[in-house]
């Protein structure tokens, strides 16, 4: 299927959305699951939360499925919402004693700390670098999708990225960059 194709049959599937269709707006939801439960897991390092997660954000997207008006695209619209429902969980956080049958916090403690050194990091990298990075490692997008998006050819932005992950390595040191 070509892109054209496949971009014309999204936007159909929106269009019959919005105007209703709940069956249409759960094949919207089927198509970018994936991608939702990728990026909740990699906010979370936690596959229960980042279960939740993704709930949350299908809850509040057919809430406020009224009030997106196609001004870009729908899986930015849906990953937005789930960072938004990322940082309140964040917000109402409490610690609960450890029971007896659950893993050692401190696990997924330290791999949050990695996560958050890393991104700290990308903020800290140059503009073009940093946009990129942003796209490609905390929003999951393809190359060709940042490429259209920041107006700049492919090849750049794999400079961009190359150039980001060797700056980040300096930073962080070679084991906390893949």
């Amino acid at each position: 299927m070509t892109e054209d194709k496949r971009l014309i049959e999204h936007a159909e599937l929106i269009w019959k959305a919005k105007n209703g269709d709940r069956t249409a707006l759960e094949s919207l939801f089927r198509l970018h699951y994936p991608a939702l439960s990728r990026m909740a897991y990699k906010l979370s390092w936690n596959k229960a939360q980042a279960e939740d997660l993704v709930q949350e954000t299908l809850v509040s997207a057919i809430q406020s499925f009224p009030d997106y008006r196609m001004e870009c695209q729908f899986i930015w619209w849906l990953k937005r919402i789930l960072h938004r429902r990322y940082v309140d969980s964040l917000r109402k956080r409490t610690f609960e004693p450890l029971a007896e049958n659950e893993e050692d916090p401190r696990n997924e403690l330290e791999a949050q700390a990695v996560a958050w050194k890393i991104r700290r990091e990308i903020k800290a990298l140059p503009e073009s670098m940093r946009k990129t990075a942003e796209l490609r490692y905390l929003m999951e997008c393809e190359i060709s999708e940042i490429a259209k998006l920041l107006k700049i050819p492919e090849g750049t932005v794999k400079s961009r990225l190359y150039n980001a992950r060797e700056t980040l390595k300096i930073r962080l040191g070679k084991k906390e960059v893949k």
